[in-house]
């Protein structure tokens, strides 16, 4: 039982290293400009598409978040800064 147990791993170990063998070549012969054949062709796009648009909704919730609730907001009594006027742009009385 025990042989049983420690064979599993090594049998899954090997058929792990024979699918990336096999993926490896396939790559490799993409590469080269030759026509990958059925078994390894798998369209992927969709896949990075999907996880790049997901990515960038997270960004942007995230960063909108942070901007809420981290940063905070101004004072009810803030002054606008335009608003604001320089002791020095006052004009001088006599």
């Amino acid at each position: 039982m025990a042989y049983d147990l420690a064979q599993d791993p090594v049998r899954r170990l090997g058929d792990v290293l024979e699918a990336g063998a096999v993926r490896g070549d396939a790559a490799l012969t993409a590469l080269r400009g030759d026509r990958v054949g059925p078994p390894v062709a798998v369209r992927r796009w969709p896949w990075a598409v999907g996880a790049a648009v997901l990515g960038a909704a997270a960004g942007a919730g995230v960063a909108l978040l942070v901007g809420r609730l981290l940063l905070g907001r101004d004072a009810p009594d803030a002054q606008d800064p335009a608003d604001l006027e320089a002791v020095v742009d006052r004009p001088v009385s006599r």
